[in-house]
Parts: structure tokens; C-alpha cells; sequence
């Protein structure tokens, strides 16, 4: 067998093969193709319909994109300007925040150095407080002092102004005595002269003031006490001088002190005699 016989058989079987479905369809196919080709044609009709809204469809809306787009580059430039006016803008509120934030600090520094000097202030304060409540207590203190002080002057400058009386009138006597003295030695020869006759019991008394060489004491003629009198001054167990009478009252005499040994002072004891 030659190859072109081959070639042809092989051709043949191909063929046989690829019309097998054919046949069998055409045996299995309804009689009433004309029907159904009627069908497939109404079926295309409606499908190429179909494609025809479609493609308006496609087309208005192809249109409505344009449209789209159009707004939307309108839009997006008004946004990318309105972006970049509130870019500028929030640089503007981020220098102001800084220069704000800056304030803030600076602020918060005085702040805190008042506080600070606040405290002090207070502290100084409640320092100075109670140094005026003590200064207070100090000057009540004080003046309770000083009326007492003052009440005690008055009655020195009472018994000072009676002592000077008493120290005036004392030495006018004083002086009246030395210069009836002083005629009397004139007068009188060089015979001792009688001493005044003494009580017969010892008067005892004490120094109620002291000026000078001036003295008085709490004893007087009720018990006894005279003029020209001597009265020994005494002080525990120690000769402290004589007092000269000078001046005598009922209760209370006044004289000179003479032959001291030591200063007189207020409240030492006087007797006409020491046995």
C-alpha cells in the first residue's frame, strides 16, 4: 500500500470520526427545527435588543463620567486650593501655637516665682505676726510697767516734795539753831554745858527718810523726844552715827546726822541709848 493510500485512509478515518457527532445529532435532533431555529432567532433579537439599551446605557453613563470628572476636577482644585489656604493657615496656627506655647511657659515661670515669693511673703508674714503679738504682749507688759512705774513716781514725788518741805523747814531751823549756837558760844564762858537730862526709859525708833545729812524718824514728843536730843543710829550690830533733833511732833521728829561712821540708809534703827 502506497503512502498516499495510507494517507487518504487516515484522512478518511479523521473524517468519520469528526462526522460521528454530527450524524448522531441529526438523529437525536426534534423534527421541529424550523421551530426552534424561530426561537434562536427571536432569542438573538431580544439579545441584540438588549445590547442596544446596554449601549446607551453605556453611553449615558460614559456621559454622566464626563460629567463626573469635569465636577470632579472643578472640585478637587477647589479642595487642593482650599488645601493649601488651610495649609497656610495651620502654619500660621503652628507659629502661633509656638509663640502661645512660649507665652505659656514664660507664664508659667512668673507663676511659679510668685508662688514662690507668695510663700515667702506668708512666711514673712506669720513671722511678723507673731513678733506683733509678742511686741503686743511687750508693750502691754510695759505699759502695766510703766503705770505702775508712773503711780510709784507720783508717790515719790509726794514724799519728795513732804521731805523737802520737811529738809526747807529743818534747815531753817537749822540755821536758826547754829546762829542762836553761835551767840551762845559768844555769850557763854568756857564751862561744859549741862547736858539735857535723859528719859528714864530708852526711846527706840526708825529712819523713815534720808536727804543729805537730813533724817527723820517715826518717833516724836508722844514718846518722849525733845530738841537738841541725841539719838544714837544703829544697824544690826554696827554704829552707823547720831542724829541731832531738830524738829519735833507728836508722832514723828526730824534733825541732823553728826558723827557718822557709815551712810544712813532708810529703815536703820535709833535709840537714846544702846544699854
Amino acid at each position: 500500500m502506497g503512502t498516499l493510500t495510507k494517507t487518504f485512509i487516515i484522512v478518511l478515518v479523521v473524517l468519520m470520526l469528526a462526522a460521528c457527532p454530527i450524524f448522531i445529532t441529526q438523529a437525536t435532533v426534534a423534527p421541529n427545527w424550523r421551530l426552534e431555529a424561530e426561537n434562536l432567532r427571536v432569542s438573538n433579537s431580544a439579545l441584540a435588543q438588549d445590547a442596544r439599551l446596554r449601549a446607551l446605557a453605556h453611553q449615558r453613563l460614559d456621559q454622566e463620567y464626563q460629567l463626573l470628572t469635569e465636577r470632579s476636577s472643578g472640585e478637587i482644585s477647589r479642595v487642593q486650593t482650599r488645601a493649601e489656604q488651610q495649609a497656610v493657615r495651620l502654619a500660621s496656627l503652628q507659629d502661633e501655637n509656638a509663640r502661645l506655647q512660649t507665652e505659656l511657659a514664660r507664664i508659667v515661670a512668673e507663676l511659679s516665682q510668685l508662688r514662690a515669693d507668695y510663700q515667702q511673703n506668708t512666711a514673712r508674714t506669720e513671722l511678723l505676726a507673731l513678733q506683733r503679738d509678742e511686741a503686743f504682749a511687750r508693750l502691754e507688759q510695759l505699759n502695766v510697767e510703766n503705770r505702775r512705774l508712773s503711780d510709784l513716781a507720783k508717790q515719790t514725788q509726794l514724799e519728795a516734795d513732804r521731805q523737802s518741805e520737811i529738809a526747807r523747814m529743818l534747815s531753817e531751823q537749822l540755821a536758826e539753831r547754829e546762829e542762836r549756837i553761835r551767840t551762845l558760844e559768844t555769850g557763854v564762858s568756857a564751862a561744859p554745858a549741862a547736858k539735857p537730862a535723859e528719859p528714864a526709859q530708852a526711846i527706840s525708833g526708825t529712819l523713815t527718810a534720808i536727804q543729805g545729812d537730813l533724817a527723820s524718824v517715826n518717833v516724836g514728843s508722844a514718846q518722849g523726844i525733845r530738841p537738841d536730843m541725841r539719838l544714837i543710829i544703829y544697824r544690826g550690830a554696827d554704829f552707823v552715827g547720831h542724829l541731832r533733833i531738830q524738829q519735833v511732833d507728836v508722832s514723828e521728829s526730824a534733825g541732823i546726822v553728826v558723827d557718822r561712821r557709815l551712810e544712813p540708809q532708810r529703815g536703820d534703827k535709833v535709840t537714846t541709848s544702846l544699854d
